[in-house]
């Protein structure tokens, strides 16, 4: 996989890692939060390809990286989604989807406010505000005449409003993982472990394309983590030791990496915007955020899950990054997996949907009605 598309240079993704490394290890010794490496990718994503541009070359975001990241965090994850408890989760099930159902609504909603206020055109509005994938929505634009570059700003700002809002909450909910340095230099134990990490490793990029030629939703993430899952699941039932069934926190840590320097590379592009359209985008990012704030709480008292559990079902990011956060913190991942999947399932397929709802011409002021 040749990560240096057109417009990219070869070097960019080794400075980027470079510098995800040095900040990441820094932040994870101070904190113990895992989440730090996603937002480690992101600064190091961004800090990097502003400098490239500033020196006069090309920084282009790369969606293969972004792909390569999913597929790692999906094997990573799949293991640990197979011995997740699904007892009582079917009866609150109705609960997940009305906030999901919300949360579409008020984008929809924030959409047309941000349309209006902004003088921007209500197709580039819904495809900036409607949580959708990070690569996706700009390509629609593509196809239907739209900037991109304006509508992978603000999503790429979704994702990041939510990636660093975890950490300033967490700690006061009680809801953080922390770990040691050394986590990061375990390995696996035996050679059963290794044979298990290496036959993981090999089925992630099988696992997704086959779920591209099925068009399972963000296949690069949801077809490894299935694979993975079975995989671990019949060795389960095989009888083999779960001591072995693990895979390496560098595994997800690398794969993390990826994911926030693709939303860091999004951020750095060069806007050709009015700061009205930047601002205006970035106040529905927040208000889609408050939101989800609002709706978690209510959804808390009324199922089993924490309200950091609640908002990642509802919060307006990618999948990947959701199920990230939800594993890096105390958050039952195995509901973010199925109500990231949901909505991403849904913005997908009825895409033509919202854009006649955002493309379709208002009656004029003299139209019967």
């Amino acid at each position: 996989m040749n990560p240096s598309p057109p417009g990219r240079p070869r070097s960019l993704l080794w400075w980027e890692i470079t510098t995800a490394a040095v900040l990441g290890t820094v932040a994870f010794a101070a904190t113990g939060m895992a989440i730090v490496w996603v937002i480690s990718g992101i600064a190091a994503g961004w800090s990097v390809c502003r400098s490239m541009r500033w020196a006069g070359r090309r920084a282009e975001p790369s969606h293969r990286v972004r792909t390569l990241g999913q597929a790692m965090v999906g094997a990573a994850l799949g293991p640990a989604l197979a011995v997740q408890d699904f007892a009582g989760t079917a009866a609150h099930l109705p609960a997940v989807f009305l906030g999901l159902l919300l949360i579409l609504v008020g984008s929809v909603i924030i959409a047309r406010l941000y349309a209006r206020w902004t003088g921007t055109d209500r197709l580039t509005a819904g495809l900036a505000t409607l949580p959708g994938g990070l690569a996706i929505m700009p390509s629609v634009a593509v196809e239907h005449g739209r900037p991109p570059t304006l509508i992978a700003m603000i999503q790429a700002s979704r994702l990041t409003v939510v990636i660093c809002a975890v950490p300033l909450l967490a700690p006061f909910l009680g809801e953080v993982n922390e770990a040691p340095v050394t986590e990061l230099l375990h390995l696996p134990t035996g050679i059963g472990g290794w044979v298990f990490w290496i036959v993981l490793l090999v089925l992630a990029p099988l696992a997704a394309m086959a779920g591209r030629r099925l068009r399972v939703p963000v296949p690069a993430l949801l077809g490894p983590m299935f694979a993975a899952i079975v995989f671990t699941v019949a060795l389960r039932v095989g009888g083999v030791d779960v001591a072995f069934l693990q895979v390496p926190f560098l595994q997800e840590v690398v794969g993390q990496v990826f994911l926030g320097l693709t939303v860091g590379e999004y951020l750095a592009q060069r806007a050709r915007h009015s700061a009205r359209q930047i601002l205006g985008g970035l106040l529905g990012v927040a208000g889609t955020f408050v939101l989800a704030l609002v709706l978690a709480a209510v959804m808390t008292p009324l199922t089993p899950w924490s309200f950091m559990t609640c908002l990642l079902v509802v919060a307006p990011g990618g999948a990947p990054e959701m199920v990230v956060v939800a594993a890096a913190v105390d958050a039952d991942l195995h509901v973010v997996v199925l109500a990231q999947t949901v909505r991403q399932v849904a913005v997908n397929a009825l895409m033509p949907f919202w854009i006649w709802l955002f493309d379709r011409e208002p009656p004029s002021a003299g139209s019967k009605r």
